[in-house]
């Protein structure tokens, strides 16, 4: 289970025996960016709760983008291979590429 643990739970408590769910076929790491983004969603979050989200993001993005060349310092997602990979969760999540680095600096 990615995301729903408290709607499972609540239902649970009420004595609900079943729960409408999507079951999806997902790598490990399109698991964790699908968890980032609905942990994201909450109206209050911590900015250490923040960079730790952003830094599971970010990793599991830099994992799936592969291997880079040995000439390129920075890996990127194959979409765009003129944008960094922070550049690219930075638009995403509507933070810039310097604010993300900050949020993970810490």
């Amino acid at each position: 289970m990615i995301s729903g643990h408290r709607r499972c739970r609540a239902c649970a408590l009420a004595g609900l025996t079943t729960l409408k769910c999507e079951v999806r076929e997902l790598t490990r790491d399109e698991a964790v960016i699908i968890m980032v983004e609905s942990n994201l969603q909450r109206s209050v979050i911590l900015p250490s709760e923040k960079a730790f989200a952003y830094k599971m993001r970010l990793d599991a993005m830099k994992r799936q983008a592969g291997r880079t060349p040995k000439d390129n310092l920075t890996p990127v997602v194959s979409d765009s291979p003129t944008l960094r990979t922070n550049e690219i969760m930075g638009k995403e999540v509507g933070e810039s590429r310097e604010q993300i680095r900050r949020y993970i600096a810490r």
